[in-house]
């Protein structure tokens, strides 16, 4: 199965959401909707710069929804997901990097837990 324009549309919509309630509305964001590679949706990102692009796949297994899944709620569980790794982009690029320190990671960490301060209730 194809996804479609609609899909795609959803998923950018879908993601500016998330992305809004995560406080991460600094990121500079390019949506890509592209041939799959391996993955129904992906994330590139520069911590340095707040960029990324999150892409959606063009090539969606219909045997891959999870049963009882609708299609749309599949589509927005993708956005979400991508949107939670540009989250935990620092935190990540912070522990996994040799050029950053455990204080970088701790700053990452606090910053992390201030915004989830905000979100949850």
């Amino acid at each position: 199965m194809k996804t479609t324009k609609q899909d795609f549309e959803l998923f950018k919509k879908e993601c500016k959401l998330w992305l809004i309630r995560f406080e991460l509305s600094h990121w500079d964001i390019v949506y890509e909707h592209r041939a799959g590679h391996g993955n129904y949706a992906n994330l590139s990102r520069d911590i340095t710069s707040f960029t990324g692009i999150i892409g959606l796949t063009q090539d969606l297994d219909i045997e891959d929804f999870d049963i009882g899944v609708s299609r749309t709620d599949y589509i927005k569980g993708l956005a979400k997901h991508e949107v939670i790794h540009v989250l935990l982009a620092r935190l990540v690029e912070y522990g996994t990097s040799k050029e950053f320190t455990s204080a970088d990671c701790y700053r990452a960490e606090e910053e992390l837990v201030r915004k989830l301060e905000c979100i949850i209730k």
